[in-house]
């Protein structure tokens, strides 16, 4: 579930769905009419961040408890890793729309920086995984998920509840 599930296909999908949300208006031409309606633009982006989160959320979260409950049953090793779910949703479906705003190959850089940052540079170094949203989310599974989620974490859990705010709402704000 931590390798997996939070690992690559969270990500993955948040890169999908994220990228897609207001990358699809300005790819398709569409963004003028969408920004021509009387209603503010903040309006809109705060809209499509919480329907990427959302379809992501739905998309995976469930897969997650799941696994959960086939893995080990405990009901705090379930609780653990759909909250993680859910926030790395959050989290990494803010980025992923910012990012599609800023530049055009949006999906393209979403993945690199989940194959590079995610898998290669906070694995490797310690100093790093503080901005990792994977650690963030294992820091929050092992927090609510209790003895069995222990050693998933390797950050603490104020930490990486402080991190997904700022980066959730820089990400937003942007």
């Amino acid at each position: 579930m931590a390798d997996l599930g939070i690992g690559v296909v969270l990500p993955l999908v948040a890169v999908i769905v994220g990228t897609a949300g207001i990358g699809s208006e300005v790819d398709g031409g569409t963004m003028v009419y969408l920004l021509a309606k009387p209603v503010p633009r903040w309006l809109i982006l705060v809209v499509k961040l919480l329907v990427a989160a959302l379809l992501t959320t739905l998309l995976v979260v469930p897969a997650l408890g799941v696994a959960a409950v086939i893995g080990g049953g405990d009901a705090g090793l379930v609780v653990g890793f759909v909250l993680a779910g859910i926030v790395a949703a959050l989290e990494y479906t803010a980025i992923f729309v910012a990012l599609s705003l800023v530049t055009g190959p949006a999906p393209v850089i979403g993945l690199a920086y989940v194959v590079i940052w995610e898998g290669i540079v906070a694995s490797l170094f310690a100093g790093t995984r503080p901005l990792s949203v994977r650690q963030q989310a294992l820091a929050v599974a092992e927090a609510t998920g209790g003895g069995d989620a222990s050693g998933l974490g390797s950050i603490d859990l104020v930490v990486a509840v402080v991190a997904v705010a700022l980066v959730t709402a820089a990400a937003t704000f942007l």
